[in-house]
């Protein structure tokens, strides 16, 4: 027989071999040192065999208990290992059960606690009389469009870290780097306010705060300055004053402005042809070849920007393009042409056409007018669903015309605005620049048009609306 001291001290060797403790039990040694308990016995004169576990697991007491109950089962005529097999599937069954009744608790005890959107909701209601009626409108939208999707209807006390980083990535992801921040504080006080009053004890927005920050710098990081600089919200008026002053080539600075009524990408603008410009339906469709996700992507047209395409046209370029190379009409403008003007406005490595895209997205997100889906869709940003992109640019064109039509008038109250009192100085686009780079003095008699191809133009201290609709 053996012994627990036995059983410890024995050592691997060249092959496997056994140890024998009587009635059938063996402790089988491994040459790699692994020790296992083996009840064997005849059946039919085939010897049989059934491991009953790994030593020291399996103690030698324990062992024999077992190798006693296989010899009672078969005296009984009943197969060790059917019975192994069968009790392994009883215990199974009974753990499943089990695991199925703490699971159906879970659920009910979930469904009666609080949800994320509830709470938030309540959160905005307790704090909308001490805001504006905008920014309570934007507060709401922002949870709307980015949060309740994603954590709404989990119970607040269940988010996790990783929940709540989830929902903030994605909006990095889609470059809403100052939503993304707003975002991030408003979870920080809506947890503030479940713990005070539905005993929340764990707020994993602190818990993210460092890594977030880690995170949101990366993405800034990630942004090269050459390519993707903009202004924030705030600075946008003073920019637009800038280009207001701007006294440089008048197709250059309509390119500019063109790209900021429109939110496109800078080589989409300048590449425009009048062919695929509609002034009457107010429609400009980008063919996919020139879209970025090779998709035909139609844009609406504002009344701001099909006033400056019908100034731009009366110039008289002869060319394809909307916005020609002056130095040779059969090309578009050039790619520093938008670089080259907010270069001299005084903007260098501030701002770039690329940037007034992520000015429309911040402020048309933050405004807490328009759905983030319908914001996606006039950006173009790729949806990975074919049909889904089809219907999203032929559903929802009206929508977006509102919208862009929404943002044209924003950039000339952006414009104007200065301490609540309008701006004496005209908007963007109606400066009086002829194509020699001459400036019309506000108020001044008109500049008498050249008899070649170079028509100025001329404006008073009107609003762009109200230039574009006279």
């Amino acid at each position: 027989m053996l012994t627990e001291i036995l059983c410890r001290n024995s050592q691997p060797r060249a092959s496997r071999y056994l140890l024998s403790d009587g009635g059938s039990l063996f402790l089988v040694v491994q040459v790699s040192g692994v020790k296992s308990w083996e009840f064997r016995w005849k059946r039919d004169g085939a010897v049989r065999g059934i491991t009953i576990g790994t030593y020291p697991d399996v103690g030698l007491k324990a062992a024999r208990l077992q190798r006693d109950r296989f010899k009672v089962m078969i005296a009984d005529g009943r197969d060790p290992r059917v019975q192994k097999t069968l009790a392994a599937a009883e215990e199974q069954a009974q753990l499943d059960a089990l695991r199925a009744k703490q699971d159906a608790e879970r659920a009910a005890k979930l469904q009666k606690a609080a949800t994320f959107e509830a709470v938030a909701l309540e959160w905005v209601e307790r704090h909308r009389q001490t805001w504006t009626e905008l920014h309570g409108q934007q507060v709401e939208q922002s949870l709307r469009d980015h949060v309740f999707p994603m954590i709404g209807a989990m119970p607040i006390d269940s988010i996790s870290t990783s929940d709540v980083l989830a929902v903030l990535d994605s909006m990095l992801a889609r470059d809403l780097l100052e939503t993304a921040s707003r975002v991030k504080q408003r979870l920080s006080a809506i947890y503030e306010f479940a713990g005070l009053k539905y005993q929340v004890k764990v707020d994993p927005t602190s818990l993210v705060r460092k890594e977030f920050s880690r995170r949101l710098k990366l993405a800034r990081r990630a942004t090269p300055v050459q390519n993707f600089a903009t202004v924030k919200p705030e600075e946008a008026p003073e920019l637009l004053r800038a280009l207001a002053r701007y006294s440089g080539s008048g197709s250059s600075l309509r390119l500019v402005r063109f790209l900021a009524l429109t939110a496109r990408r800078t080589g989409e603008a300048r590449c425009a042809t009048w062919s695929e410009i509609d002034l009457e339906r107010k429609l400009w469709t980008i063919p996919a070849e020139r879209m970025k996700a090779r998709r035909l992507h139609v844009v609406p047209l504002s009344d701001q920007a099909v006033d400056l395409l019908k100034l731009q046209n009366a110039d008289g370029f002869q060319s394809k393009f909307a916005f020609p190379n002056p130095t040779n009409s059969r090309r578009p403008a050039s790619e520093n042409a938008v670089l080259y003007v907010l270069a001299a406005i005084g903007y260098r490595h501030r701002m770039t056409g690329h940037g007034f895209r992520s000015l429309f997205s911040t402020i048309a997100n933050e405004s807490g007018k328009w759905r983030a889906e319908m914001i996606e869709t006039a950006l173009a940003h790729t949806e990975q669903d074919d049909t889904r992109a089809a219907y999203l640019r032929t559903s929802y064109l009206e929508e977006r015309g509102r919208l862009m039509q929404w943002w044209a008038d924003e950039l000339d109250r952006l414009q104007q605005a200065i301490s609540g009192a309008e701006l004496r100085t005209p908007p963007i686009v109606a400066t009086a620049v002829d194509r020699e780079g001459r400036r019309a003095r506000p108020g001044s008699a008109p500049v008498a048009k050249p008899t070649s191809r170079r028509p100025v133009v001329h404006t008073d201290q009107k609003t762009a609306s109200q230039l574009y609709r006279n």
